[in-house]
């Protein structure tokens, strides 16, 4: 658990840097007044290299235990020989330069712009290194890795610029003019996390419903629900509000972007757990070694025993389950229309993706190959 709450608390941070550096790249005209505190964006620079070391000090645990050698020798082996400890002394040099940009220029009321671009291409260079030694490019390296760095740029851009100007903003003024840009960046970095994403499920997963037996499969498919709950969101904040503050200049559409934002931090939530999570690439061979995931296991027959391997089925639970997410997905839409609490329309939304994914597994069930070639006579 102790990498998952690094991941995630590193993806929170690096939203906040680079969300940061963006909104300060950008006129005041177009933008809310922002007091985000000198203390949690440099906190944020410094903590990098401390969030990453525990995957590096997971390793070398690994390598100690295995070949009876001390955790130090062990480390030292790690960072000096691997390529994640390669990539942990890069981050951790561009952070070091991220952090001294900060302390320099971050508290002067008129720092040119290019100072927070080459804070943004510092945090790309962060990014790439991390993503170096990702999933995705363990599976293809070249391909992995492009795919993996584009998904965390443009998800650091649009979710670290929505975090940081919901929760940071002191004014309403110019709440228009910011959603006038910010909606065009967000539609491409949804683009972009939406293609990325597709290409990163193909290198990493055998069979993406197969994997829904899996921890790893369910955390996915998880993830995939609540981004279509940000999209409700995304939707709603880019049209709807914006025709609410043409006809009234006093309306705030904070607490609908921080509710958006809050579905943001479940989706990174998420993608933290997945990253202790083996991936799915042999899905047999998992289920041979771990059997199906104690979610699956409780909730569901957990099939025979010994190999078996998971047949997608249409069956009345499951299907019954699938109409009351598609239930809740209009009551989301129907709340949103009648400008409910945006806080409601969020507990909404959640029950229409926990009710989709209940839903969606169950429609796996395992058999084994003998099981499944009698059912074809």
């Amino acid at each position: 658990m102790l990498i998952a709450a690094s991941n995630g608390i590193l993806y929170v941070a690096l939203g906040i840097l680079m969300g940061t550096a963006l909104l300060n790249m950008i006129p005041k005209t177009n933008r809310p007044e922002l007091k985000v505190p000198f203390p949690l964006v440099l906190g944020s620079a410094l903590l990098l290299p401390v969030l990453t070391f525990p995957s590096l000090l997971d390793i070398a645990r690994s390598i100690s235990s295995g070949r009876d050698r001390l955790l130090s020798e062990a480390l030292e082996m790690v960072v000096f020989s691997f390529q994640i400890g390669t990539a942990w002394i890069s981050l951790t040099i561009a952070s070091a330069a991220l952090a001294l940009l900060i302390v320099l220029f971050y508290r002067k009321k008129n720092a040119h712009w290019s100072i927070y671009l080459a804070s943004m291409a510092l945090l790309a260079a962060i990014i790439g290194f991390q993503a170096s030694v990702g999933h995705a490019a363990s599976a293809n390296s070249l391909i992995g890795f492009t795919t993996h760095t584009m998904h965390y740029l443009a998800v650091s851009v649009w979710i670290g610029t929505l975090f940081v100007v919901s929760w940071f903003s002191k004014s309403y003024v110019n709440w228009e003019g910011f959603l006038e840009w910010f909606t065009l960046i967000a539609v491409g970095c949804v683009v972009l996390v939406t293609m990325s994403g597709l290409i990163m499920s193909q290198l990493i997963t055998e069979s993406i419903t197969g994997s829904w037996v899996l921890s790893y499969g369910q955390a996915l498919l998880l993830k995939h629900l609540l981004f279509a709950v940000i999209l409700f969101f995304a939707v709603f904040n880019a049209f709807f509000i914006r025709g609410r503050l043409k006809k009234d200049a006093s309306f705030s559409p904070r607490s609908w972007l921080r509710a958006e934002s809050a579905a943001a931090l479940s989706i990174l939530a998420v993608t933290a757990f997945m990253t202790e999570q083996e991936t799915p690439q042999r899905i047999e061979r998992l289920l041979r070694a771990e059997g199906p995931s104690p979610l699956y296991a409780m909730l569901f027959d957990s099939g025979p025993a010994g190999p078996a391997s998971p047949v997608f089925s249409f069956h009345l639970p499951g299907l019954v389950l699938i109409l009351v997410g598609g239930l809740f997905a209009w009551l989301t839409y129907y709340s949103m229309k009648k400008e409910m609490s945006a806080w409601v329309v969020l507990g909404i939304s959640l029950f229409f993706a926990i009710s989709m994914m209940l839903g969606l597994m169950s429609m796996i069930g395992l058999e084994t190959a003998a099981a499944s070639a009698a059912g074809l006579f």
